[in-house]
């Protein structure tokens, strides 16, 4: 871990950071970091400069001063003119603010300037022509962002500007490119482009993945390694979506390039405490045996399923297992249109007369449980009121692709109800329905929520 922290972050060992000569040749002439002291004042002075233009400029608060004294020291001994200064204005150019104009910098901006100078202080260490330059143009013409764009990604994770081109973020992109290439997703897209623009669909697929999740760019090759190797695992013996590169064209994409496209956040996710864990509960809630490659205990290798169901919809390995997910289960459960046991999984089918429970797909569990089930649900029961005594009945159950997956206009449509009416509804209910006390009762009981009288 150590390794893998100084092979990102050089400057942990300050062999190029403040208090090294900055001669010539030296270390700190070729990353622009220049020597204790900052322009030959003494400490004192310098650092009272340095926090009155934090304070000034970019309006930290005396906590925030006080924070930044206690954790990084060094940087009050910066040359305010020719280091904090120039890297502040260019943080503000990238940010879409040219101090050329005369205009002051909107607040919006100043607090994101500030925000990124308190949270990665580092960065006021590097050099704006050698460093800093060189990474945000390498990021706009390796991922094809715009200038909003890459203002963007560094908004969302501004630790990515001080990391190393050669040793970090061309790795991160070429392996991102790995996978798309090989997992077929860029393949698919060419095709339906008529058997064109490979290359640039290659791009395209990038630049959709950097901007739903910007932070995979500070990812370790080995983070995301571990994750594509385990999402393959999952694909097990899954011929049509590992029958390799040269019969790429025709066959599904591959779960993790599926995931990396759809649900990039996911490679975020701790490996070991989330994203195993959840998927082995989402195989056994689906009847699917987790493959040997991805379990301790292994399985039978039939991976198949499960990885269809996942890529359907890769979004729910976002979700939280116990925020989301068993929750929304919870609501099919008490409903009726699934039958789980006290572990929140199936029931064993113990006679062929019993109803087999239906298998809930990947999209509907990760549907909003209160912006689209609870409020959808207790507008029928109060709709139809002759309809609350039958309506968990297999025969009188909404159809789950309408309740579910339809939007409130064609919902209200197939279901013949008032789409004015229930848009009142749910705007009035919702708020209620989503910090009711009743609702914990009702996924208990099944207790009618009483709208009414709750708070």
């Amino acid at each position: 871990m150590f390794h893998e922290a100084i092979s990102r972050n050089t400057n942990l060992l300050l062999v190029r950071g403040v208090g090294y000569s900055a001669g010539r040749g030296g270390i700190g002439s070729s990353r622009g970091i220049e020597s204790v002291g900052g322009e030959g004042g003494d400490s004192r002075n310098n650092t009272l400069v340095v926090e009155k233009y934090l304070q000034d400029e970019l309006s930290v608060s005396s906590a925030g001063i006080a924070k930044l004294k206690r954790n990084h020291p060094s940087l009050f001994q910066l040359s305010l003119n020719s280091k904090v200064k120039p890297v502040v204005q260019y943080l503000y150019s990238l940010l879409g603010y040219s101090d050329t104009t005369g205009v002051p910098p909107r607040t919006k901006q100043t607090k994101q300037v500030a925000k990124i100078v308190t949270n990665y202080p580092v960065l006021l260490q590097l050099d704006v022509a050698a460093n800093l330059g060189p990474t945000a143009c390498f990021l706009r013409d390796s991922c094809d962002l715009t200038d909003k764009e890459l203002a963007m990604v560094i908004t969302a994770t501004p630790g990515v500007l001080g990391l190393s081109v050669e040793d970090n973020l061309k790795p991160t992109i070429q392996f991102i490119e790995d996978v798309l290439v090989s997992g077929g997703i860029v393949q698919k897209k060419v095709d339906a482009n008529n058997g064109n623009g490979g290359e640039d669909a290659t791009k395209t697929l990038l630049r959709k993945c950097i901007l739903k999740h910007p932070q995979i760019l500070a990812l370790s090759l080995s983070n995301l390694s571990a994750k594509r190797d385990y999402f393959d695992g999952i694909d097990g013996d899954d011929d049509d979506a590992h029958s390799g590169d040269e019969s790429i064209k025709g066959r599904k994409p591959t779960l993790a390039a599926r995931i990396l496209v759809s649900a990039p956040s996911t490679y975020s996710l701790s490996l070991k405490e989330n994203i195993a864990p959840k998927t082995e509960y989402l195989a056994r809630l689906w009847g699917s045996q987790m493959p040997s490659s991805c379990t301790k205990e292994g399985g039978d290798g039939e991976g198949s399923f499960l990885s269809d169901s996942l890529r359907e919809y890769p979004q729910i390995l976002t979700l939280s297992k116990e925020g989301n997910i068993i929750p929304t289960l919870s609501f099919y459960n008490m409903t009726g249109y699934i039958a789980l046991d006290m572990d929140g999984l199936p029931r064993t089918q113990n006679s062929t007369m019993q109803q087999k429970n239906v298998m809930i797909r990947s999209r509907y569990i990760a549907t909003s449980l209160y912006n689209r089930l609870l409020p959808r649900w207790h507008f029928l029961a109060n709709t139809k009121p002759s309809s609350k005594e039958t309506i968990t009945s297999s025969a009188n159950l909404p159809p789950l692709h309408l309740l579910a997956g339809a939007s409130d206009d064609v919902f209200c449509r197939q279901m013949k109800l008032s789409l004015k009416d229930y848009l009142a509804f749910k705007e009035e209910a919702v708020p209620r329905l989503k910090f009711s006390s009743q609702f914990d009762m009702w996924l208990k009981t099944g207790r009618p929520i009483d709208l009414a009288t709750t708070e």
